[in-house]
């Protein structure tokens, strides 16, 4: 499922957009899941990719690899 900024899918609402790159679009997310707070009882935050259709599916696995690493 593509996410387009405002937009909610089962789980995730999209909320920023942060930033626009090669692979993809960016956008700060959080899930729709109750009880998904941190210890202030504030929401978690995600950052959430779209990856453009026209990528090579090398560079997304590189891209994996690299954001597993850093965690």
């Amino acid at each position: 499922e593509i996410l387009r900024l405002g937009e909610r899918s089962e789980e995730v609402k999209t909320i920023i957009l942060f930033g626009l790159g090669s692979y993809g679009v960016v956008f700060k997310a959080y899930r729709q899941i109750e009880g998904d707070v941190d210890e202030n009882g504030k929401k978690h935050q995600y950052a959430v990719k779209r990856i453009f259709p026209t990528i090579n599916a090398a560079f997304i696995l590189i891209e994996m690899l690299i954001l597993k690493l850093l965690k």
